[in-house]
């Protein structure tokens, strides 16, 4: 990749790692060019790793009764998939591109990598995944109470 590991220094997922642990992440993230509109993960497919955002926004959306809606927008030094990441388990939603972009991935098996070689940083980066999880779930928790508001006021 032409950029250096000072670009992850943005990125939350890489929060509070040392410059040698973010040398040593950068050399394990692959970089991929996403053309506009091509859908990056789909819900229901195999996946076990997770995508970081450079540049460029994408849509994440779920399938209800065979509709898509979207759950949010996201774009640089956002992520997606880690829910893949850490359970090695189907895709929970779909993200297409709204733009040409420009991701980095991380796989499982790199983690595990960095796992055995920087362990310290391999546990700073599940810290952030699970602090990035957890503010997802409130943030949807409080959709549910908007949603649930709403039929109780129509009751």
């Amino acid at each position: 990749m032409s950029e250096d590991w000072h670009s992850l220094e943005k990125i939350s997922i890489f929060d509070g790692l040392q410059d040698s642990e973010l040398s040593e992440v950068f050399n394990l993230l692959e970089k991929e060019n996403v053309p506009k509109g091509k859908t990056i993960v789909r819900e229901g497919s195999e996946g076990d790793d997770v995508y970081i955002i450079v540049s460029g926004f994408a849509t994440v959306f779920k399938k209800v009764k065979d509709k898509n809606v979207a759950l949010c927008e996201v774009g640089p030094h956002d992520c997606f998939g880690e829910m893949a990441l850490i359970e090695i388990n189907t895709r929970s939603a779909s993200v297409q591109a709204n733009d040409d972009m420009v991701v980095l991935k991380l796989t499982h098996a790199a983690l595990l990598k960095l796992r055995d070689v920087e362990a310290v940083a391999y546990g700073k980066i599940m810290y952030n995944i699970a602090r990035i999880v957890a503010e997802r779930l409130r943030s949807s928790i409080d959709k549910i109470k908007e949603v649930l508001w709403v039929v109780v006021s129509l009751s």
